[in-house]
């Protein structure tokens, strides 16, 4: 059970951008936004998982356990700020965007 709460934990942040780049897309109207703001965050978030690998692979060859497995709570951390820059740039980027109009379609019908 705790092996899934972590893999939850890790996997949250690709998992809300990715839906944040979808509605994004879905309310421009155009595909090219969502992806310009999935790649860059999926990129950041990806560049930090891997930088916390390397490291905790570091402490481990260092026989230092405890701290090798604390370096992941710490990339959960660090990641929290990326996926907050992400929501804040969406929430910019539809700021006076409705997804309903009068006619109570969305923007993609």
């Amino acid at each position: 059970m705790t092996e899934l709460i972590f893999f939850g934990m890790l996997a949250f942040p690709f998992i809300f951008v990715a839906a944040l780049s979808r509605e994004l897309a879905k309310m421009r109207c155009d595909l090219r936004y969502g992806w310009g703001l999935f790649l860059p965050t999926i990129l950041l978030l990806g560049w930090n998982y891997l930088s916390g690998k390397s490291s905790s692979d570091a402490l481990l060859d260092e026989r230092k356990w405890t701290a090798a497995s604390l370096v992941w709570g710490v990339v959960v951390l660090r990641s929290v700020p990326i996926v907050l820059v992400c929501w804040v740039l969406k929430a910019r980027l539809c700021q006076g965007m409705s997804i309903n109009r009068e006619d109570g379609r969305s923007p993609v019908d």
